[in-house]
């Protein structure tokens, strides 16, 4: 009996396989990412009949059915179910690529959360997810951004480890600035509300071309679904001088409406100090400038999201800023003789009155096209940047040849830009396919004026300007991401970008203009061998475009003795970014990393030796390649201890282009980084931090210079239900974060040192309150992910 029913089986099993249907497809997340062992579960209709799956590491399934009405639902803990009634009629189907929403779904009155890991390797990023920061809590982004690994903020400029030239977003959109204007703007955004940084060396088509050493992703909380929430906090810092901060951010979402809402104010004074030794040839030339710089700033956020349909979504937000940065400076130069003997001085004294805003508002709308994952984006943006400063500042120089000098200058900068992007999400079978367009106008004002106090002319080339300045950018990209097989995922893509800039200076009656074309290929390899082995190849071709303020051929005086000037000539600077990357069980991450630049600029300390001047000029004036390995290790060392640690070693060349020369060798050397944090779980309601930074000395272009240490502490107390929190942290307690730079320009040698106020302590509260399980309407709707949407 049991060999006829074998034998009966083998015979009928070619039959029973022509009448099956297999149904397939792909389940990611809102990163584009897989999600593995997700629940795909069908039952037709009509019967209790049911089978199931579970999704590959790739977040693929498949499942042979046969010809019947079905209802599918895929589920995964920490994301909404996705539902739909699939008609099988003798023919495959494959659903494409279905996208979940993270969700907090209410279980038996337990709220169960996906919770995601500190770090996230993803096929073009690095995820830092930074809710559990101490350090950083209470602080601005820039706080978040000098935690987060990789990645450097210094005074004036933001990095990644051994390349410059980094481009910002704040949710996927491009800020338009640079240098102390961008890193202004990112101090009127609380900590508190940046859910993760992303660290993008190797960005896809999709995102702009901007900045040589790849994108850092910004990306703000958002409401989750059916609940509100309000988080008020507060907090005291204490530098050389006291700081304090209030804010407060209200979160809902119902429904068809999301809304966020917050506001941060800040009061108080930072110090920063700056000393020189300039070797001029009759002698040295010692000075130290100590700066009161003022912090007081107002910024919000409002954020308003509708549910048009189940498909269709559209959102508003809008934020803005207005900073009161008054700065008072003091500078003693003592002036020795070639026999070290002090012969002389020059005492200057400077008060720049300093009032910014900004404002930037961002129109969005999403459709899904159909339940296959087809969906259209599209996006109109203004911003506007305002700076106004006027700067008074006197000098006197005591020695053989007494002088006096006053001087009051004023700048207005405004930058207004405009910008429109439509962007598609087209699955075809295994492949997602994007593409899209955006187009940008930026215009730039600067005016500027200068004016002798003394009402005598002397040695000082005082100016009068009023620059204007207009880029224009069109882009149209593409990209597509397959699955060759189980193991194996390409991503391929090519952006477009066409520029027009023009330059105006009103009072010379000069202009300048440029027209270029660009070309911008990106590919992505990865090979996924099993479940703990992951390795990734990635090659990005970059640009970065000079600063608006940069192109400004005015000569802005910041004492008798040293002066800045724009260069209308500058050139963008162009690069080739190739990356391999391994990861074993997501914690072992180990990178190998070159980038090629061409055409690069900088700022030059220069030297007038003649009338012994600092001067700070901006040219393109090198090619240079870098050549580097970075290994990080995420480890549970106990349940209770969690650690990050990051080591980069890289070698950096550097050759002068044609025709340029400023009388030095370029440097060229090696160059090691070093970070650790340590997270620890004292008891449920108490927790601490500790940060170790090492940066060894760096030679690179025309400077050199010392090693960099910061030591950080944390520490953070959960009262009352969890809902007061108590923040403690401590930044730079040694004090040696600040480095000392070493230059060689025009025969003259030169050495700084800046220190910028890096030492602090802060005790911050936060008091969170709100309702998680608002009562609102359910739909069965495969699009739900749109409707937990924040705008």
């Amino acid at each position: 009996m049991k060999l006829r029913f074998i034998l009966l089986f083998y015979i009928l099993f070619p039959v029973i396989m022509l009448g099956q249907i297999n149904l397939s497809g792909k389940v990611i997340d809102k990163n584009n990412e897989p999600v593995a062992f997700a629940n795909v579960i069908v039952t037709e209709k009509g019967t209790d009949k049911v089978k199931g799956k579970t999704t590959d590491k790739t977040g693929s399934f498949e499942l042979k059915l046969s010809s019947a009405l079905y209802e599918v639902e895929i589920s995964f803990v920490g994301y909404t179910s996705w539902n739909e009634t699939i008609n099988l009629e003798n023919k495959d189907i494959h659903l494409g690529v279905i996208k979940l929403a993270e969700s907090a779904t209410s279980l038996n009155e337990i709220v169960i959360q996906g919770k995601r890991p500190v770090i996230e390797n993803k096929i073009d990023r690095l995820v830092f997810n930074v809710g559990n920061s101490t350090i950083a809590s209470g602080g601005t982004a820039i706080d978040i951004i000098k935690v987060t690994p990789g990645v450097i903020a210094n005074g004036n400029a933001i990095s990644m480890i051994g390349r410059s030239g980094v481009g910002v977003m704040i949710n996927g959109k491009l800020i338009q600035l640079s240098g102390e204007e961008l890193l202004s703007y990112l101090n009127t955004i609380s900590s508190n509300n940046i859910k993760s940084v992303e660290v993008i060396t190797s960005p896809p088509a999709k995102y702009d071309a901007e900045g040589n050493a790849g994108l850092i992703n910004i990306v703000l909380r958002k409401p989750k679904r059916n609940s509100w929430y309000n988080y008020a906090r507060s907090n005291y810092t204490q530098r050389t001088y006291s700081g304090y901060a209030l804010g407060n951010t209200f979160l809902f979402n119902k429904n068809k409406f999301s809304l966020y809402a917050s506001i941060d104010g800040t009061l108080g004074n930072k110090a920063q100090y700056i000393e020189s030794t300039i070797g001029y040839d009759e002698g040295i030339w010692q000075g130290k400038t100590d700066y009161k710089k003022r912090l007081d700033n107002l910024s919000g956020r409002f954020t308003l999201g509708y549910n048009i349909t189940p498909k269709s979504s559209v959102g508003i937000t809008y934020q803005g800023s207005i900073s009161d940065k008054d700065v008072h400076d003091r500078d003693k130069t003592k002036i020795f003789n070639s026999q070290n003997i002090r012969v002389g001085e020059v005492i200057s004294k400077g008060m720049n009155d300093r009032e910014g805003e900004n404002h930037d508002l961002n129109l969005s709308y999403e459709h899904q096209l159909d339940t296959l994952g087809k969906k259209l984006e599209a996006g109109l943006d203004y911003f506007q940047y305002k700076n106004d400063q006027s700067r008074v500042f006197t000098s006197e120089r005591i020695d053989y040849n007494p002088q006096n000098y006053g001087v009051i200058s004023s700048n207005t900068q405004e930058v207004t830009n405009y910008n429109f992007n439509l962007d598609i999400l087209h699955p075809i079978g295994k492949t997602m396919f994007s593409y899209g367009g955006k187009m940008t106008f930026t215009n730039t004002v600067n005016q500027l004026a200068s004016e002798n106090l003394l009402g005598r002319s002397d040695d000082l080339i005082l100016q009068n300007d009023h620059f204007d300045y207009d880029e224009n950018i069109q882009a149209i990209y593409a990209d597509a991401t397959s699955n060759i097989n189980e193991k194996w995922t390409l991503k391929l893509g090519l952006r477009l970008e066409a520029t027009q800039t023009k330059g105006n200076s009103l009072t010379t009656s000069s202009e300048f203009s440029r027209d270029y074309l660009n070309l911008f290929p990106t590919i992505y390899f990865n090979h996924n061998p099993n479940k703990e082995n992951s390795y990734n190849f990635s090659y990005s071709r970059r640009i970065r475009r000079p600063q608006f303020s940069d192109l400004n051929p005015f000569r802005w005086y910041i004492n008798a003795i040293s002066y800045t000037e724009g260069n209308p000539f500058l050139q963008p600077q162009t690069s080739h970014n190739f990356e391999f990357k391994y990861s074993y069980k997501n914690s072992i991450i180990s990178r190998i990393f070159s980038s090629i630049s061409r055409n690069g600029y900088g700022q030059i300390p220069s030297v007038d030796r003649e009338n012994n001047q600092q001067i700070y000029i901006r040219k393109n004036f090198y090619n240079s390649t870098v050549i580097g390995a970075s290994q990080i290790y995420l480890k549970d060392i106990f349940s209770w201890w969690k650690t990050i640690t990051q080591a980069t070693f890289y070698h950096f060349s550097s050759s002068y282009i044609n025709n340029i020369s400023l009388s030095t060798d370029l440097n060229k050397g090696f160059n090691f980084q070093f970070y650790s944090n340590h997270n620890f779980t004292l008891s449920k309601l108490a927790s601490a931090e500790f940060t170790f930074n090492y940066g060894a000395p760096q030679t690179m272009l025309l400077f050199k210079t010392s090693s960099s240490v910061s030591v950080d502490l944390g520490f953070r107390l959960k009262l009352f239900d969890e809902k007061l929190h108590l923040n403690f942290s401590a930044v730079d307690i040694l004090k040696t974060s600040a480095r000392t730079t070493r230059a060689m320009t025009n025969g003259v040698p030169q050495e700084y040192y800046n220190y910028n106020d890096n030492r602090y302590f802060r005790l911050g509260l936060e008091y969170k309150f709100g309702n998680s399980k608002i009562k609102a309407r359910t739909t069965k709707s495969g699009n739900r992910d749109e409707q937990n949407r924040a705008g």
